[in-house]
C-alpha cells in the first residue's frame, strides 16, 4: 500500500476516487490532505512527489475590458515562446469573460490538454482561466516552443500592449509571433490570447 503514490495525484482526484475506497483509515486520509496543504507531517508512510513553485509570467501591459475577442471555429491562437533557462512548463491562463465556458484545445509540443472550462475574475480584475497540464514538462536553455489554443465560446476580454520578454527571479520568457499558418485568430506578440504562462525551475 505504501508503494501507491498517492502525493503525485491531484487533490480532487485523491478525494474524488480513493478516500470512499476504504483503503485508507480516517488516520491516514487526515496525513495525505495535511501533506497536500504542504503541512508537515510526521512518520508519513508515503513517498513525496515532487513538488514545483510555478510562477505567473503575464505578457500584457493592459487588457481590453469590452469582451470584443472572438473565436473561429477550427482556428487557433498561437505564440512562440523562447526561456533563457531550463524549465518546467505547467500551463497557461486564458481570457475568458464573466462565467463563460469554454472549451479548449491547448497543445505544447507533443502534449494536449482539452476540457471546458470556466471562466472567474481574479485578483486584478481579469476574466480567464487556467488551462494546466497534468503534469509539467521540461523546456531546455534556450527552447523555442509553440504554444496553440484551440478555442470555442462566448467574446472575451483580450491582452493588448504585448511585452517582448518577461523576468521572474533568473528566469526570462521571449514572447514572438508564431509560424505563418499556424495561428489564425490573430493572437500575436503584440495582443491576442495567452494571459499568463506558468513555469517553474527544476
Amino acid at each position: 500500500m505504501y508503494e501507491i503514490r498517492f502525493l503525485e495525484m491531484s487533490e480532487e482526484d485523491f478525494a474524488k476516487y480513493i478516500c470512499i475506497t476504504g483503503l485508507l483509515t480516517d488516520a491516514e486520509i487526515v496525513s495525505i490532505f495535511q501533506t497536500f496543504n504542504r503541512l508537515d507531517v510526521a512518520g508519513l508512510s508515503w513517498t513525496q512527489g515532487k513538488r514545483y513553485e510555478a510562477h505567473a509570467f503575464s505578457r500584457f501591459v493592459g487588457v481590453d475590458t469590452t469582451f470584443s475577442w472572438y473565436y473561429n471555429s477550427g482556428h487557433c491562437d498561437a505564440l512562440t515562446v523562447t526561456v533563457n533557462n531550463a524549465v518546467f512548463f505547467h500551463g497557461v491562463r486564458l481570457f475568458g469573460s464573466p462565467d463563460g465556458q469554454y472549451a479548449v484545445k491547448f497543445t505544447i509540443k507533443n502534449e494536449t490538454v482539452t476540457g471546458t472550462f470556466t471562466s472567474q475574475e481574479d485578483d486584478d480584475s481579469v476574466w480567464g482561466y487556467d488551462v494546466m497540464l497534468p503534469k509539467p514538462i521540461p523546456l531546455l536553455k534556450n527552447e523555442k516552443f509553440t504554444l496553440k489554443a484551440k478555442i470555442e465560446g462566448k467574446e472575451s476580454q483580450y491582452g493588448q500592449i504585448g511585452k517582448s520578454s518577461v523576468n521572474v527571479d533568473d528566469i526570462n520568457v521571449t514572447f514572438e509571433n508564431a509560424p505563418s499558418g499556424l495561428g489564425t485568430n490573430d493572437t500575436d506578440k503584440n495582443s491576442g490570447q495567452f494571459y499568463k504562462i506558468y513555469l517553474s525551475k527544476p
